[in-house]
């Protein structure tokens, strides 16, 4: 049984720091790639980079090393899901919507958040 446990845990981790490694090179591709870039691909990377943040920190979590870490990047992952939701929403407004621009309000908005 035990050995069982161990093989789940390398499989596990080994598929979120695969993930997370592959979130940041397509992130890297959307930000980086001359043809790639666009105001809607800088949303979508940036929700990625979101979301390789959370995962990275499950990673960090899954072996129990969350406690030698500072404080504040601990509770990092916290405030990058509110990230998320907002590159998406842009993502989609400026698939949509190419030439549109952003308004003060939800400059003002995503600053609060």
């Amino acid at each position: 049984m035990w050995l069982y446990e161990q093989l789940n845990v390398g499989f596990v981790s080994g598929v979120i720091l695969m993930s997370v490694v592959h979130g940041v090179l397509l992130a890297c591709i959307f930000l980086f790639n001359d043809r790639l870039r666009s105001k809607s691909n800088k949303f979508l990377a940036l929700a990625i980079l979101g979301i390789c943040v959370i995962l990275a920190y499950e990673f960090i979590y899954w072996f129990d090393l969350e406690d030698e870490l500072p404080i504040w990047i601990q509770y990092f992952p916290v405030y990058v899901r509110s990230v998320i939701p907002i590159g998406l929403y842009f993502f989609v407004r400026f698939l949509v919507q190419p030439n549109l621009q952003i308004s003060n309000f939800e400059k003002i908005y995503m600053t609060k958040i």
